[in-house]
């Protein structure tokens, strides 16, 4: 297994992928080559296998079909398995656009839940610095900048450098954390000093986190939905919001202003105005 996700690897860099489609590509094939097992693949294995992922493993149909294009890629590669694709079905990635977004409330008692302080820091930056999951745990202790009260942010998406502003208390919340973990490369280590787990942090950090606050959200929707959409209720214009965000295009920045609309209706709705 170890040899053939090497290859893989090795392949979508000459291929000049980004860090973060790599990641997620091998994880997909990664999880694909387990289910597998020592089982010939065919077409319904292919399907078997994305049902599973919805079923089982609760993956929206959105993110199956991300697998199947990942997997797809990895017999073209590296099993070269000839595969009759019009037989499996092809999940469909849904055109609405309704994220989960909290209350700043709720998002200030999952900052404050953990007792580690590294949990707690990571979540603060997290939302404050709208970072996707591999963005934060392979943030680096360089990439803080002190002086500036700012943290340089790599995108995942577009590679290109951001340089996001944080507030006075969390800079400071990060000092001291580093004071006392003196972390070396990465700001977030795991085991022997490497970046902490994306998927460690996603699953065994996170989710029982905000389950024991009664709380149903996934760390995109904390860190990134409801940050997003609490910057454009705040009044900070559509172009600062997109930058800070990192989007590809101003356009996916203007989906959120139909959940700021939904939210601004309930405020009047709430206050007789709309009776």
């Amino acid at each position: 297994m170890e040899d053939s996700l090497k290859k893989f690897e090795q392949f979508m860099v000459l291929e000049g992928r980004s860090a973060y489609t790599i990641r997620q590509y091998l994880h997909a094939a990664k999880k694909f080559l387990k289910f597998l097992g020592s089982r010939k693949l065919d077409e319904d294995v292919m399907t078997e296998y994305l049902a599973h992922l919805h079923d089982t493993e609760n993956l929206s149909w959105r993110s199956v079909a991300a697998h199947l294009q990942a997997v797809r890629k990895f017999n073209a590669v590296i099993l070269r398995v000839k595969l009759q694709y019009e037989l499996i079905p092809r999940p469909r990635r849904s055109e609405s656009f309704n994220p989960t977004v909290l209350t700043k409330s709720q998002v200030y008692e999952i900052i404050e839940a953990p007792k580690e302080a590294q949990h707690k820091v990571m979540l603060n930056l997290g939302y404050e610095a709208l970072l996707r999951v591999g963005e934060l745990c392979f943030m680096k202790t360089s990439m803080v900048n002190f002086k500036e009260k700012n943290v340089r942010v790599i995108a995942e998406k577009k590679g290109s450098t951001v340089e996001v502003p944080l507030s006075t208390e969390l800079t400071t919340r990060i000092a001291n954390y580093l004071k006392e973990s003196h972390p070396k490369e990465y700001l977030f280590e795991g085991i022997r000093h490497n970046p902490y787990p994306p998927s460690h942090f996603s699953a065994r950090i996170f989710t029982p986190l905000v389950k024991s606050l009664d709380i149903d959200c996934r760390y995109h929707d904390f860190a990134r939905h409801s940050r997003i959409t609490h910057l454009i209720q705040d009044g900070i214009d559509l172009v600062t919001v997109s930058k800070l965000a990192r989007h590809r295009s101003i356009s996916t920045t203007m989906l959120y202003i139909t959940l700021v609309g939904q939210d601004l209706r309930k405020k009047l709705e709430e206050a007789g105005i709309l009776e």
